[in-house]
């Protein structure tokens, strides 16, 4: 058992050294790239759970259509307001049924007044034996407030698709544009569905891979705008630098990681929470003879790291190891900001 914590703790302590992107979570990235990271939050997810046995705590609470919702249970919504789509960067004001194929990752987000459901899984099975990249799909439900036209707008959809097709259809009632095709560099099709659920409001589910027209308006109707949810983490903030804001909340709530946002006139600050919870001084400081780690205002020890060591031009960059977070600035930010923000961090009931 001795060896099997220390191989653990070896693996976890890899994993918290790589480099942390902001967009990470909200970004279309490769499959392979998809499947790795999933699998690693997945494995370290089932080792905390076999270790602890914080089962009952730990494993997310599932609503009806079969996916981890972030935050604390769901609420009544019986009175849907357009303008509050996106208003609030913690909380979502939809819900959906259940995807006519198997979910490895469900990622709820709220970043700069759009409200993202994106969902990860494979047409063949829970986990494609082969991993095979041509049976994989990816799934980005969006909602925005807008201003009420009569029919969705094709010239509204971002990007472009290759070979596209349009055509009308009807979704929960309402009028919808389908656009076919295949997103640009890629073997995989490619289908984007928007209609106005609402007054006001706008939704786009946009499906990557070998997932029928049919199954994705089917899944396009189970939309709901009566129920709520709050994107809650581990933690949340009580000191900002002057003029900046929480505009940003994304939480993987079936592996207990996600991240804040905040941004202010002189750019953005970024709060990573790991999957795991907590992480003991070794992760950061070494084995052994760790030097003392200076405090932040609210006690926790940090570390400094070099903001240069990554691809996004961080221009400060902490790590905390006990709970595990880093906070990074971009932009005009700097690490009094950086630092302002972290010892302001409290811990969150969820």
């Amino acid at each position: 058992m001795t060896m099997d914590l220390e191989n653990l703790k070896g693996t976890l302590r890899a994993r918290a050294e790589a480099d942390t992107d902001a967009e990470e979570l909200l970004a279309r990235i490769g499959p392979a790239r998809r499947r790795r990271r999933a699998r690693r939050a997945i494995g370290a997810m089932a080792a905390v759970l076999a270790l602890t046995g914080l089962v009952a705590v730990l494993v997310p609470r599932l609503p009806l259509g079969g996916y981890a919702v972030p935050g604390a249970p769901s609420a009544a919504n019986p009175n849907p307001d357009s303008a509050a789509i996106g208003a609030d960067p913690q909380t979502i004001h939809f819900g959906v049924g259940r995807f006519p194929y198997p979910v490895r990752t469900t990622t709820w987000a709220v970043l700069d007044g759009v409200e993202r459901l994106s969902l990860w899984g494979n047409t063949v099975t829970f986990d494609d034996p082969q991993a095979h990249d041509d049976t994989e799909f990816f799934a980005d439900l969006t909602l925005t407030p807008v201003t009420t036209s009569p029919t969705p707008n094709p010239t509204a959809l971002p990007g472009t698709l290759q070979q596209p097709h349009s055509s009308p259809a009807t979704v929960g009632g309402q009028p919808a544009l389908v656009v076919t095709g295949k997103e640009p560099n890629s073997t995989l099709g490619a289908t984007r569905i928007t209609w106005q659920p609402m007054a006001g409001a706008r939704a786009e589910l946009s499906v990557r891979g070998p997932v029928p027209v049919d199954k994705a308006l089917a899944f396009a109707g189970t939309l709901r705008l009566d129920v709520i949810h709050r994107c809650n983490l581990l933690v949340r903030t009580t000191a900002l630098p002057d003029g900046a804001h929480v505009t940003g909340c994304s939480t993987m709530a079936d592996s207990l990681r996600g991240d804040l946002t905040i941004r202010g006139p002189q750019g953005t600050i970024s709060i990573s929470v790991s999957a795991v919870a907590v992480f003991d001084r070794g992760a950061t400081a070494g084995v052994g003879d760790a030097p003392q780690l200076p405090t932040l205002a609210n006690g926790w020890p940090y570390e400094e790291l070099d903001p240069s060591a990554n691809t996004q031009h961080f221009t400060a960059y902490i790590r905390i190891p006990n709970p595990y977070l880093v906070v990074w600035a971009q932009g005009g930010f700097g690490l009094n900001d950086v630092l302002l923000v972290a010892g302001g961090l409290e811990l969150s009931s969820r």
